[in-house]
């Protein structure tokens, strides 16, 4: 498979579906040296729905099988300057399929990430 067939697609953490936070948590795992914490299904969805800054969202790459070959994640945050409160976004969990590195995969993903 090669990139022109891969979706690049961004939503709000909420509207992914269980199966969706599955497929997710298997991808991770091809990264475990890299992954210090829990990659199960639950840690993400918990991590992203329930911010306490609000909505969070996930972009993510699928191929032809609707399973996930890259992905990252913008974390709503509050960024705090002397003393004043600012919104913010964190990016981080960010990851491409080995098969796809070096072919501007992340460069795509974070052109629709920040759109």
């Amino acid at each position: 498979m090669n990139e022109s067939n891969l979706k690049i697609i961004t939503q709000e953490a909420s509207e992914l579906s269980d199966d969706e936070w599955l497929d997710i948590s298997k991808f991770m795992k091809q990264f475990p040296t890299r992954i210090k914490r829990s990659t199960g299904s639950d840690y993400y969805k918990s991590k992203l729905k329930n911010s306490p800054f609000g909505i969070s969202f996930v972009t993510r790459v699928i191929d032809t099988n609707k399973k996930c070959v890259g992905l990252t994640t913008l974390t709503n945050k509050m960024f705090v300057n002397n003393n004043k409160n600012y919104p913010a976004y964190e990016l981080g969990d960010s990851y491409v399929s080995r098969k796809f590195q070096g072919k501007g995969i992340y460069s795509k993903i974070l052109d629709d990430t920040l759109s």
